[in-house]
């Protein structure tokens, strides 16, 4: 089972996220970039991708995504400007970033991590970098054009659930289906 932690982006947020990641599209097009994007409706903050893992771990991951909901409350915090992951001119994915001033979203997904390791999954090298991934470009492309353009992104959003899903990967892109949901609820 190909599986991923994430903090959904929900409502009125994803909406207008989704408005703003059409009109990103259309730019991209125009400028000849090829991208697969990401649909709105699986729009979130990756806390810890796990690839391939045995199903019977599902409920131990289920399980530490409970504990980690209990000890944090939901995360109010700000959406960022459009960015890309790799240089700007071999640039690989298309991100919004998100605020993380208090650490809370990088606390979050070092918990999980500590977690999942305990359980026989691979640790993350790269750094932890809070985002949302709008699309991914097909092969490494100059998007230095499509990041001078101003793009609404940047909002206020309250990141409140954590969500553990299945990734099963099909000819016209990943379906998501989840696993089992946590509210973050800490006093």
């Amino acid at each position: 089972m190909r599986a991923f932690i994430a903090l959904p982006i929900d409502g009125q947020v994803r909406e207008r996220l989704a408005e703003t990641q059409s009109r990103i599209r259309a730019a991209a097009e125009a400028l000849g970039l090829r991208l697969k994007w990401v649909s709105p409706e699986q729009l979130h903050v990756n806390l810890k991708f796990l690839g391939d893992i045995d199903p019977e771990r599902a409920g131990l991951l289920s399980e530490a995504v409970r504990r980690c909901a209990l000890a944090e409350a939901p995360i109010s915090t700000r959406l960022g400007t459009l960015a890309a992951f790799g240089p700007p001119r071999r640039a690989k994915v298309l991100v919004v970033g998100v605020s993380d001033p208090e650490g809370r979203i990088g606390r979050l997904a070092r918990a999980l991590e500590q977690a999942a390791e305990g359980l026989g999954v691979a640790a993350e090298r790269r750094p932890f970098v809070p985002h949302v991934t709008l699309g991914r470009l097909r092969e490494p492309s100059d998007v230095t054009g499509l990041l001078a353009k101003r793009f609404p992104t940047e909002q206020a959003v309250v990141l409140g659930r954590i969500d553990l899903y299945e990734s099963t990967l099909t000819p016209q892109g990943a379906r998501h289906t989840l696993v089992a949901s946590e509210e973050l609820r800490a006093r």
